[in-house]
């Protein structure tokens, strides 16, 4: 396929894009690759909105929350979440997509 044609394909995928945490996030891609935005311009961006969400916490805090993980959450539930990190680093993981697509074809759906 073109490249032209491949353009056409993404705008047309693009129109049906209906979850605006997507656009953000295209748009944070085409501002790097953009000569009027710099790679730090889009750091802070991101930054920014880590800070609204409540996403950055200071070292001491992170400690904190830590400490506080290791002693509410059981160890049955750490050895499967940790069972679920392996599974990741070894790529055994599916995508939504994947998993429906899956049970679609099985399924007939």
């Amino acid at each position: 396929m073109d490249l032209k044609k491949k353009k056409y394909k993404i705008i047309e995928a693009l129109l049906a894009v209906e979850e605006p945490s997507i656009i953000n996030e295209l748009e944070k891609i085409l501002k790097m690759n953009s000569e009027e935005s710099s790679e730090e311009d889009v750091l802070m961006e991101e930054a920014k909105t880590d800070i609204k969400a409540g996403r950055v916490y200071s070292i001491n805090d992170g400690k904190e929350m830590i400490s506080q993980w290791n002693s509410e959450v059981s160890e049955d539930e750490k050895s499967f979440i940790q069972a679920g990190l392996k599974d990741i680093a070894e790529g055994k993981i599916y995508t939504n997509e994947e998993v429906l697509r899956k049970i679609n074809q099985k399924y007939g759906l």
